[in-house]
């Protein structure tokens, strides 16, 4: 009988630890109450690229045409604003933040970066909208 005491505790363990480590899994994947940007073309132009740093956290978008909306990313913190590098047609386009100072995080939820760029200064202008 001692034996399956033991057989019976260490399946119970395996158990345990099998489930803590999906829970694990799925909380890295699909984070609750996390902050998820897109970002929307509304420029008359092409995106090559588009690359958004939050903070810390570095996100490519990729190619967004001109009208279109990117798919949602994660991250685990954003402001109303990011530094955010463009590239269209063979030119360069930025947005270049001083820092966060006075900002409040954005609260867990979706959000879209509307974006343009102005090409006599090779500025984007950055509209925050909640989805």
């Amino acid at each position: 009988m001692g034996n399956m005491t033991v057989i019976r505790n260490l399946w119970i363990g395996a158990v345990v630890l099998a489930l803590l480590a999906a829970g694990c899994t799925s909380v890295q994947e699909s984070p609750a109450g996390g902050v998820e940007i897109r970002v929307a073309n509304r420029s008359d132009r092409d995106f090559d690229s588009v690359d958004v740093t939050f903070t810390t956290d570095k996100v490519s978008y990729g190619p967004v045409a001109k009208g279109a909306t990117s798919e949602y990313r994660s991250t685990p913190k954003a402001y109303r604003y990011a530094l955010v590098v463009v590239t269209a047609g063979g030119e360069t386009f930025r947005f270049q933040p001083i820092d966060f100072v006075g900002e409040t995080p954005l609260a867990p939820g979706r959000y879209t970066y509307a974006l343009n760029v102005e090409p006599s200064d090779r500025q984007v202008t950055i509209d925050l909208i909640e989805d």
